[in-house]
């Protein structure tokens, strides 16, 4: 069976690897493995060694007689394969270098370098660095990536090319040191996509993990990244519908049509309605454009785009407001709807463990209140307890000291 990783698992995953690509190379000499990431399109390869570069990586190392957590800072150097129509653009070009004594020393240097040394007479042909690569090595960055993006998507004499920067690190004009890892990206061989399938000798050189979209990590992303709250109510309520159906209708694109309509003030109004149905059907041409507008249009007659935000719910003055907004919120037409409880309790969840700072008590007494309350489905209750206690155990732990009748700790335990 095909094992996938979402996004998260990759990037847990990829921060093993540099650790160990480091220390294989510092301490065996041997070459680190290039990690290739290959998933169809949109899914977020490419946002995994971002991730790595914001948050670093912690490293444990020795302080004396014990051990301590140090963040070791990443820098990314991005290749784009599909952009790459000579070879000299990844390897370097050809120059002439001559030979100087400079300061005592004798050394190979471009023209432009005969000036601050004695000319011996001597020269030679070599290569320049590529300029997309120099910053990387001047950067004085614990670790750093050398991530080809698209690799697949590249001519098959740069493929042939690429072949021993994968394997060693290293081409005619340049070389990576061992705080170096390389990271590719790729989409599959599928027919689906316009990509150059690798032979053996070529696949021999990296590790290819399979990546899947994973829709709580994309929505946290989402709020996380201001992406219009209303929007991600939609995926939270209708992703099951929104994607696999047609590799084009992929996050990526949805995340450009939010964009797209984030400042519509108000998606009812006539004018406001009009603009994102518009958009909507461009998504994907055909049938699936029609379906994804049908979605949308369904969710916003629905007033699902109208949802109260956590910091809405959450910040009334009263846990009697915040249970009547709740219920006000859920209820429609005397029915209990546990689509909007759904939405409600994700956001809820990743509001809490998401938050910047120190949360308010005012807002744990209300999580207390609206996770005791039964006007949300039990299950979707200890849902949200469940999340929290496993993202952010003090949070969790504030929330049970704060509980009436410790009702949350025997739904989660019982």
């Amino acid at each position: 069976m095909e094992v996938k990783l979402n996004l998260k698992e990759a990037e847990d995953y990829l921060k093993k690897v540099i650790i160990n690509n480091y220390r294989l190379e510092k301490e065996t000499g041997r070459k680190g493995v290039a990690i290739s990431l290959c998933s169809e399109a949109g899914v977020g390869k490419t946002s995994v060694v971002k991730a790595i570069s914001n948050s670093g990586i912690n490293v444990r190392v020795k302080d004396g007689e014990s051990t301590k957590i140090v963040n070791k800072s990443v820098f990314i150097v991005k290749l784009s394969a599909a952009q790459i129509e000579e070879v000299g653009d990844a390897i370097g070009f050809p120059i002439t270098e001559y030979k100087c004594e400079i300061d005592g020393e004798m050394m190979w240097v471009p023209e432009s370098e005969i000036k601050n040394g004695k000319y011996t007479g001597k020269s030679r042909m070599g290569y320049a660095i590529p300029a997309w690569l120099e910053e990387g090595i001047s950067s004085p960055s614990d670790f750093k990536i050398l991530l080809i993006d698209d690799y697949t998507r590249a001519a098959p004499h740069i493929l042939q090319a690429l072949m021993e920067v994968l394997d060693q690190k290293e081409t005619t004009s340049w070389k990576l040191g061992p705080e170096w890892s390389i990271v590719l990206t790729e989409n599959p061989a599928n027919g689906s996509y316009q990509v150059e399938e690798v032979d053996a000798a070529s696949a021999s050189r990296k590790i290819t993990w399979n990546v899947k979209y994973d829709n709580e990590i994309w929505c946290e992303w989402a709020l996380n990244n201001q992406i219009d709250q209303r929007l991600v109510n939609f995926v939270i309520n209708s992703h099951g519908d929104i994607y696999g159906k047609n590799d084009a209708l992929n996050p990526r694109i949805v995340t450009k049509l939010f964009d797209t309509i984030k400042y519509v003030p108000d998606f009812s109004s006539n004018e406001g309605k009009a603009f994102v149905m518009h958009n909507a059907h461009s998504i994907v041409p055909g049938k699936d454009g029609v379906a994804f507008a049908a979605l949308l249009n369904s969710f916003i007659n629905d007033n699902l785009d109208k949802i109260p935000t956590p910091e809405q719910l959450l910040n009334y003055k009263d846990t009697k407001t915040v249970i009547s907004k709740l219920k006000e919120c859920i209820t429609v037409k005397g029915q209990y709807r546990n689509d909007i409880g759904s939405i409600l309790m994700f956001r809820v969840a990743n509001y809490l463990t998401s938050y910047k700072g120190k949360l308010p008590q005012l807002v744990i007494t209300n999580t207390v209140a609206l996770l005791e309350s039964d006007e949300i489905a039990e299950d979707l209750n200890i849902g949200i307890a469940v999340r929290i206690s496993k993202k952010d155990s003090k949070i969790f732990g504030r929330i049970l000291a704060s509980a009436t009748n410790k009702t949350i700790l025997n739904k989660l335990i019982g």
